[in-house]
């Protein structure tokens, strides 16, 4: 070497820290998984799980991934989640309890849709931490919230989510009716919807969660369209925090 030369070592191409997901529930072989490449994707993985038991709910599987620890949107999840359940629970185990659930986002899959079109853009990427979950089947309709018994009622086919609200003896005077929404097994929500003369009326599926909210309240004041907004997009991303605040 001479003075003023420039060494550059360069990266090896194919090396990558080590990055590990977890597979949980209903397949033959669950635990860690280290990412082999960083093209890894959902179908790679439950491959090398060994596939489905035949008690899995495939329509159920779920992903979950971390969320960043400087999150702007932690707090307004929190704060949202709060009001909407009307808790006036602030004891350190539930406090704990949504700090532990918003430190994962639920991320939209269709596994059904996923295997049968493996490696295309729907099969996702994964990433370090993420955490899959296969349920067992579930032939129940849980329904909660401002319903006059909230109860578990027998999956039947093709039914839509009115049907389950009638058995479950209708909304209650608190109801916000327009408000209620479907969390399903795989943790995608789904909301009932009014353009006009038209509302949407979701078919429900086996392990369905039905919540109906509690009419909202602000010192005797409406509440604003901003806030409303606000409350619905929370919603989007607090699908695990609903799933977890229904079965304390």
């Amino acid at each position: 070497l001479q003075p003023y030369d420039i060494v550059i070592v360069r990266t090896n191409p194919g090396y990558f820290v080590q990055k590990v997901v977890t597979v949980k529930g209903e397949v033959k072989f669950s635990g860690n998984y280290v990412l082999s490449n960083r093209n890894e994707r959902l179908s790679d993985i439950l491959n090398r799980a060994g596939g489905f038991t035949s008690l899995s709910n495939i329509k159920g599987v779920s992903l979950r991934r971390r969320v960043s620890a400087d999150d702007p949107n932690a707090d307004i999840r929190r704060n949202a989640a709060k009001k909407l359940f009307s808790t006036k629970n602030d004891s350190s185990a539930f406090t704990a309890l949504i700090d532990s659930v918003e430190a994962y986002e639920t991320v939209a899959i269709d596994v059904e849709e996923i295997l049968k079109k493996p490696k295309s853009s729907i099969d996702i990427l994964l990433q370090d931490g993420d955490v899959i979950n296969v349920p067992s089947k579930d032939d129940v309709v849980k329904v909660k919230g401002e319903v006059l018994l909230q109860t578990q009622i027998a999956y039947i086919p093709n039914r839509r989510l009115s049907y389950y609200i009638d058995l479950a003896g209708g909304f209650s005077t608190q109801a916000q009716k327009r408000k209620a929404f479907v969390v399903a097994s795989n943790g995608n929500g789904k909301r009932v919807k009014s353009f006009l003369i038209f509302k949407s009326n979701p078919i429900i599926n086996a392990g369905d969660e039905i919540f109906v909210p509690k009419k909202l309240e602000r010192d005797g004041k409406r509440v604003s369209v901003a806030e409303m907004v606000g409350i619905t997009t929370a919603l989007a991303s607090v699908a695990t925090v609903v799933i977890a605040l229904l079965r304390l």
